[in-house]
């Protein structure tokens, strides 16, 4: 029997068929042919015209008739696999088998000839057709050099012509135009309004010595240039990323703009430069601003008149206590005392839109967390007098607004109240004028637990739109309970924090509120009353929102970060760190959040009354600070009847 693997190694496809077609052997070629495998195509015993459909209907295997090889025949041919090919074909009968007769089909694949044989084909036809393409542009150059000089001649004076409207047009703008190339190098084409606006002629200097770049800045101005030449992103976003203005030496308001400028390829050849004396515009819109915040205080001293003189007394305290810290030694410092302070008055200036006070304790803040005693120290010195400057502008405005004859209204607003004392003392003679007399001593003569609310209803919007949010007006739940001669005030001056924290860490957007099935706006509700603790009488309220609630895992991979493990405590005990000093789970610091102060002044706050606070929440539902005042029995009376009401 003939031994097979003599075909294995060659480069052609072998088939060796016996006498009913079926393929006894076939080499790797043969099979990668077929679209399968030596091993599958002779164990299946396919037959040779099974795994190949041939085009013509001609049955070219009649084993029997072949004696002798047979000349090469080309067929076209579809595998199993639906590979189409073509391949020449000749059979062969093997002598000196011993069994039975065999036949050995030889494939010698064309296929890649013939697609290489098209492919020249196409080419030699197309550069026939841009051969006749080059004869018919021959023929017409031919005839235009003909007319060369004139067509030169005329071309050069429309140019000249449109140079010079171009110019004129430049030159009767208001705006500096140039144009720089991708080496920064400005062109000779510019308007007169250059040398006004941009104080110089840009033909033939760089870029960034037109602008008066900084030195500093130049080499990020280059890497800009190679970028929007590189076109490496579209222009429209590059293009902000340029230099914005012009230092002019008069302190003009001076804007530039970028646009591209392509050639015939839609390529950026160059950049054209637009630079606008806009100091009208600034100045118009400054006052236009400076009227909005004047119009703002207004609403917001005439709405939070009540909360006014509070709001002045604890400024005022809180620039002492400053003023006290600064002339102590580094060890007597109080380093969380001064955090307190500033983030306080930061957050009530926010209420009262004193955007300059804002700005300069927002400054102070950042050198006294970020820095050292040595830097922050004299910082805070000259600070200081800058606050209660901004400060004093803000009283100013606010005894304009409400007017001179604000403390004679105040006086007589006393003695009514006098009166209305003596009238209530001669009506409790009578044994129901009592009653009614108290309850007129309580509502007039007293301040009351809901007023001190008030106030954070515009905290909470302000708060809320600053942050993208939405919440609904405050709501007071409880008795409003007369205070008598227990001072809360540094304690609300503190609360704003509260309202600001639940607003930026637990109301979710309007968008993720619906998502969750909530309304868009966020609610916040005040709950008041008195109870008996421990034997003691205490003042409660509480303040809850129905946001996202606190993670007690955030809590404990942020105290994990500090060294402070929390194994040992429960969920609930460890939401209540949100109360360390200088403790915040937001990684980015805001005007709002971010440094951990504002918390930690409400608990400082909370202890010096020798109360408590304590902060409950439940992931998804909300968060609810609870606080516990202790009272003396004759401090505080409750008011006529509970009440619910809007803040």
């Amino acid at each position: 029997m003939m031994n097979f693997q003599l075909f294995d190694t060659l480069l052609e496809a072998v088939f060796v068929l016996n006498k009913n077609k079926e393929i006894l052997y076939c080499n790797e070629v043969a099979a990668t042919l077929a679209g399968s495998t030596p091993r599958k195509i002779v164990r299946a015993k396919n037959q040779i015209d099974g795994i190949f459909t041939f085009e013509t209907k001609e049955d070219f295997f009649k084993l029997d008739e072949i004696t002798e090889s047979t000349p090469y025949r080309e067929l076209r041919f579809k595998n199993q696999a639906g590979q189409n090919g073509i391949v020449q074909v000749t059979l062969q009968k093997l002598e000196g088998t011993d069994s039975e007769d065999q036949w050995l089909v030889y494939f010698r694949d064309v296929t890649l000839e013939e697609q290489l044989q098209n492919k020249y084909r196409a080419q030699l036809e197309q550069k026939e057709g841009v051969i006749l393409e080059l004869k018919k542009a021959q023929n017409e150059l031919e005839n235009y050099s003909k007319n060369l000089e004139e067509l030169v001649s005329q071309r050069t004076l429309e140019i000249t012509e449109l140079n010079r409207t171009m110019m004129a047009l430049l030159n009767s703008l208001k705006q500096g135009f140039f144009i720089f190339d991708e080496s920064g190098d400005c062109l000779p084409v510019f308007s007169k309004a250059c040398e006004s606006i941009l104080e110089t002629k840009p033909a033939g200097k760089k870029i960034w010595d037109v602008l008066k770049l900084p030195a500093e800045k130049i080499a990020g101005l280059q890497r800009w240039i190679l970028t929007v030449f590189g076109e490496m992103l579209p222009f429209e976003d590059l293009a902000p990323l340029g230099p914005a203005t012009y230092p002019h030496s008069l302190e003009k308001s001076i804007s530039i703009e970028y646009f591209p400028l392509h050639d015939e390829h839609n390529k950026i050849k160059g950049i054209v430069v637009m630079a606008s004396d806009i100091s009208d515009l600034i100045q118009a819109q400054h006052e236009a601003e400076n009227e909005k915040a004047r119009v703002r205080l207004i609403l917001q001293i005439v709405q939070n008149k009540k909360h006014l003189r509070t709001f002045v007394k604890e400024i005022e305290s809180w620039f002492t206590l400053l003023g006290e810290q600064l002339v102590l030694s580094a060890e007597s410092i109080n380093l969380e005392e001064i955090k307190r302070a500033l983030h306080t008055i930061k957050g009530n200036a926010g209420l009262y839109s004193m955007k300059d006070l804002v700005e300069v304790t927002h400054a102070c803040e950042e050198k006294v967390s970020d820095h050292s005693l040595e830097i922050w120290k004299p910082f805070l010195t000259a600070a200081l007098p800058k606050m209660r400057q901004h400060f004093q502008s803000f009283l100013n405005q606010a005894h304009e607004i409400l007017g001179p004859q604000s403390e004679q209204r105040e006086n007589k607003i006393e003695v009514s109240e006098q009166d209305l004392k003596n009238l209530c003392d001669v009506l409790s003679f009578w044994s129901k004028g009592r009653h009614l007399s108290q309850k007129l001593s309580e509502k007039y003569l007293q301040q009351h637990l809901h007023n001190l609310f008030e106030p954070f209803n515009q905290v909470a919007q302000q708060t809320a739109v600053q942050l993208g949010k939405q919440v609904q007006p405050l709501k007071i739940w409880g008795p409003d309970i007369a205070l008598g001669n227990l001072d809360l005030s540094p304690l609300f001056s503190a609360l704003i924090h509260c309202f600001r924290n639940s607003i930026d860490h637990g109301l979710e957007t309007p968008e993720v509120r619906q998502n969750l099935g909530k309304l868009p706006e966020g609610r916040i509700q005040i709950t008041t009353g008195t109870l008996l603790k421990e034997n003691k009488d205490y003042l409660f309220f509480s303040i809850q929102d129905d946001g996202a609630g606190i993670n007690p895992q955030k809590i404990r991979e942020k105290l994990a970060s500090r060294g402070i493990s929390t194994d040992n405590e429960s969920d609930e005990a460890v939401i209540q760190h949100i109360f360390d000093p200088s403790f915040s789970t937001k990684t980015e610091i805001t005007e709002i959040s971010g440094r951990g102060v504002g918390l930690d002044a409400v608990k400082a706050a909370v202890h010096d009354l020798q109360g408590e606070i304590h902060v409950k929440s439940v992931m998804g539902q909300g968060t609810c600070f609870e606080f516990y005042i202790p009272l003396l029995p004759s401090t505080v009376a409750p008011a006529e009847l509970p009440s619910t009401k809007v803040a």
